[in-house]
């Protein structure tokens, strides 16, 4: 029988780490070893138990457990790191004024993580956000169409790096799901507002990028930058809106916004999986 890593657990791993206690080391290595295995990642936001100040907590535990200098084997931390990313995207959801460290930290621990950290497709996210038409609107109109206008500007790199960065990706599939994902928070929008989406934009800074993203002044390739700059620019956006924190327990309400915080975290994790720095402190004020 697979016994799962408790938040009690957790919490006794890590005070042995910093107690140096070398028993206690070596008892939550071999547990988390075995969990990596055998045991299925659970969702922290299934729980209906989950709070903020536990969300917070124990993703600082995890991510101190999975840290390089914590001693753990490899593959414990890895697998540490997936539990971490999670109750990270749990912070982003529940703590007021934690969204963008809650979404840059939990894509930060995917990409250390044992497992793949899941990205909804264009179509899922879609068909998510607009299941439920008549509901109370979970985004407030001016963040949605922020989201819909950085989609659109992605949408718009991505078509012009189609033609000239043979060595990336699929671009006509990432403008292709960027156009759906624009189109959608546009329909959500509730008011009568003017679309601030423009088609065109500026390419200056595509057709002579210089190695350096120009949001942050860091080095990366020019996927990586197109990536991170929507990441960014939608973190921004959700960061205003207060309504982005749900303590509601309207399921349908929680499940939508968790999956406009994975699209959002599947931008950074592209961008990280590019070439971007893998430093949390680049990324948050």
């Amino acid at each position: 029988m697979v016994i799962f890593p408790s938040r009690t657990n957790v919490s006794s791993c890590v005070s042995a780490q910093q107690r140096g206690s070398l028993f206690w080391k070596v008892t939550c290595a071999s547990a988390l070893a075995v969990t990596a295995c055998l045991a299925p990642l659970p969702s922290a936001l299934a729980a209906s138990s989950v709070t903020c100040d536990t969300a917070y907590y124990s993703a600082h535990a995890l991510s101190a457990l999975s840290a390089p200098d914590s001693g753990l084997p490899r593959s414990s931390a890895a697998f540490t790191s997936a539990l971490a990313s999670e109750d990270w995207l749990s912070v982003a959801l529940l703590c007021p004024g934690r969204y963008s460290e809650g979404i840059v930290r939990s894509a930060l621990s995917a990409v250390n993580s044992s497992s793949p950290a899941s990205t909804p497709s264009a179509r899922e996210i879609a068909s998510t956000l607009t299941s439920a038409p008549d509901a109370e609107p979970f985004l407030l109109s001016p963040t949605l169409r922020a989201l819909s206008l950085a989609e659109d500007r992605y949408r718009f790199a991505a078509s012009v790096l189609a033609t000239r960065d043979y060595s990336g990706p699929d671009y006509v599939s990432l403008l292709t799901d960027a156009e759906l994902l624009s189109q959608t928070y546009a329909h959500l929008v509730t008011d009568s507002s003017t679309d601030t989406r423009q088609r065109i934009y500026d390419t200056t800074s595509l057709t002579n990028y210089s190695g350096t993203n120009s949001t942050t002044g860091i080095t990366m390739p020019v996927y990586a930058s197109i990536e991170l700059d929507a990441a960014l620019e939608e973190l921004t956006a959700v960061d205003k809106d207060s309504s982005s924190q749900s303590s509601q327990t309207d399921a349908a309400m929680d499940q939508r916004a968790r999956t406009v915080a994975l699209s959002i975290r599947g931008h950074l994790l592209r961008a990280l999986a590019a070439g971007a720095p893998r430093v949390i402190e680049l990324y948050l004020n």
